[in-house]
C-alpha cells in the first residue's frame, strides 16, 4: 500500500506448484466437499556440519527456528488452499537426534494441531530428520473426497466417495521457484496480477510465531 508502483512477489513456492494449483481448483469447485482435515508434513534434514557447530544459533539454516524455517511454507499453503484463517495452534516437539537444539529452545521434529475458522483441523509435522530426503506430503480430506499430494514419491492421488483412485497429473515441468520468478517478471513486464502479497506473508509469520510460543509454553495459543 505504501509503494503502489512496485511489484512484489512473496517467496511461497507452493503457490506456484502446478500440482497444488490443480488441487486448489478441485477444492474451490467443491470436489472434496467441505474440508474436514488436513495433514501437512515437510522434511528438511539438517546438514551434519550444521549440527556439529558449537553455536547452532549462528547456523544459516537454523537461526529462524523450526517453525519459521521448516513449517512456514506449510502454514501459507494450508491458508491459501482452503482460504480460511487460523484460530488456534498447539505445538509439541523433541530433539532426540539433535539434542543440541534443546539448548536453543528449538526442536528437530515438531507436531502442531491447528483449528481454522472454517472448522477444519490441521495436523502439521515438521522434521529436520529426512530419511526420505527433502520434500513435503499433503493430504486434504473433505466430506466428499480426499486428495494426497506427495512431492517425495511424486504420487498425487485423488480419492472420491466411490473409492476409485485417480492420479492427479499435470503437464508442467517447471520448478516451483522458477515459476515464481517467471510470475514476477511477467508482472513487471506485462502488468499481470500477482496472487500472493506481503500481508499474506506476515499472516503466515504470525502463525509460526504462535506455534513457537505454544511449543515453548506447552499450551494452546489463540490467534
Amino acid at each position: 500500500a505504501l509503494y503502489p508502483s512496485l511489484k512484489t512477489v512473496v517467496a511461497f513456492p507452493r503457490r506456484s506448484n502446478p500440482k497444488l494449483i490443480k488441487l486448489k481448483k478441485e477444492i474451490d469447485k467443491g470436489t472434496l466437499g467441505k474440508i474436514i482435515k488436513i495433514d501437512a508434513t515437510t522434511y528438511e534434514p539438517f546438514n551434519q556440519s550444521i549440527v556439529n557447530q558449537k553455536h547452532l544459533s549462528t547456523a544459516e539454516s537454523y537461526h529462524k527456528g523450526i517453525f519459521m524455517d521448516v513449517m512456514l511454507n506449510d502454514i501459507d499453503m494450508v491458508h491459501w488452499l482452503v482460504d480460511s484463517a487460523f484460530l488456534s495452534v498447539f505445538a509439541l516437539g523433541n530433539a532426540i537426534k539433535h539434542p543440541k537444539l534443546i539448548e536453543q529452545n528449538d526442536a528437530d521434529t515438531t507436531i502442531v494441531v491447528a483449528q481454522m475458522e472454517n472448522g477444519a483441523l490441521v495436523n502439521f509435522t515438521g522434521s529436520r530428520i529426512g530419511h526420505k530426503g527433502f520434500g513435503f506430503e499433503l493430504t486434504v480430506t473433505g466430506t466428499k473426497g480426499q486428495i494426497t499430494i506427495n512431492e517425495i514419491k511424486h504420487n498425487n492421488i485423488l480419492f472420491t466417495e466411490n473409492g476409485d483412485p485417480t492420479i492427479l497429473q499435470t503437464d508442467s515441468t517447471v520448478n516451483d521457484y522458477v515459476q515464481l520468478q517467471k510470475d514476477l517478471v511477467d508482472a513487471v513486464v506485462n502488468g499481470s496480477k500477482i496472487e500472493s502479497n506481503v500481508v499474506e506473508a506476515t499472516d503466515a509469520t504470525r502463525v509460526a510465531v504462535a506455534m513457537t510460543k505454544s511449543y515453548l509454553l506447552n499450551k494452546v495459543v489463540t490467534l
